[in-house]
């Protein structure tokens, strides 16, 4: 039985079938191969077939720039994180106190308060001074304290005239006369000038003042019953008593020891005499 071979397609038609492969799809592909079957015959189709699939596996097609390729299948992935919500803490707070027992409070029992009462000697200083005296330099006479740095303080400080200063036994207090009130009376005045007490009070003139060794006593001349006696009174100028009581003149009082020592001119002459604090015992010496 003769069959008749067919010739083959011209050479140069196998590039333009396999491009035309290459652009078409699946179901391109499978009209192509129908109608080039009929065509070439049967084993043309197989040679056709394998020469497919060795050009669709072994060229990778390429494109030009104003080509829109499909995209790859291939994709980097970006991963956008979601943000944790972070908490914040609430605006309120509430303290809680913690209360700590304290020791029970001591207390201290203070001494009772004393009421001052008045005293029959001048409340002293804490300063004692050294001496006193008198003194015209500031225009009048006027009672001067030596202190113990040896500066001078002036203690009575008045336009009057203040003299005759004598010094306590204790160097706190001092007796002096003035005229401050329009005749001399006598005064008392602590050593920082301070506590000015007046003693007497009479029309007459007191003068002459002098504290008893022990401080609770000043003796003074006085003409306050017509001629100059000795009257001795307590250091605040009460219990005022006449101890020399004659019609002569008797002055310059001054203490000795417990006595009271003072010059009278009851015997024509100025002599001495010594008498008890209440006016006993008068005696000449």
């Amino acid at each position: 039985m003769s069959h008749s071979v067919r010739s083959h397609p011209p050479t140069d038609i196998w590039p333009a079938i396999v491009l035309g492969c290459l652009g078409l799809d699946l179901f391109g592909l499978c009209c192509v191969g129908l109608v080039l079957g009929l065509w070439l015959g049967g084993d043309t189709i197989l040679e056709v077939a394998e020469m497919i699939g060795s050009a669709t596996s072994s060229v990778t097609p390429t494109f030009a720039p104003s080509d829109s390729p499909t995209p790859s299948a291939t994709a980097t992935a970006t991963h956008t994180p979601t943000p944790t919500s972070i908490p914040v803490p609430s605006a309120t707070h509430t303290a809680t106190a913690t209360l700590t027992p304290t020791a029970s409070p001591t207390y201290t029992r203070l001494p009772p308060t004393v009421t001052a009462t008045k005293s029959s000697t001048p409340a002293p200083v804490s300063e004692p001074i050294v001496d006193v005296f008198s003194d015209y330099r500031a225009g009048n006479w006027e009672i001067y304290a030596k202190l113990p740095n040896g500066s001078v303080l002036n203690l009575t400080n008045h336009p009057a005239n203040d003299g005759h200063p004598f010094l306590s036994p204790d160097h706190r207090n001092v007796s002096f006369n003035s005229d401050r009130d329009g005749n001399f009376e006598i005064y008392t005045v602590n050593s920082d000038g301070t506590n000015l007490v007046r003693l007497t009070n009479n029309p007459g003139a007191d003068t002459w003042a002098a504290w008893s060794p022990d401080g609770t006593k000043i003796a003074f001349q006085t003409n306050r019953d017509g001629n100059d006696e000795i009257y001795v009174m307590n250091a605040d100028g009460s219990n005022q008593v006449n101890v020399s009581n004659h019609p002569a003149r008797d002055m310059f009082p001054r203490w000795y020891g417990a006595l009271v020592d003072f010059a009278s001119w009851r015997d024509g002459q100025m002599v001495g005499y010594v008498v008890n604090p209440d006016g006993s015992g008068l005696q000449r010496r």
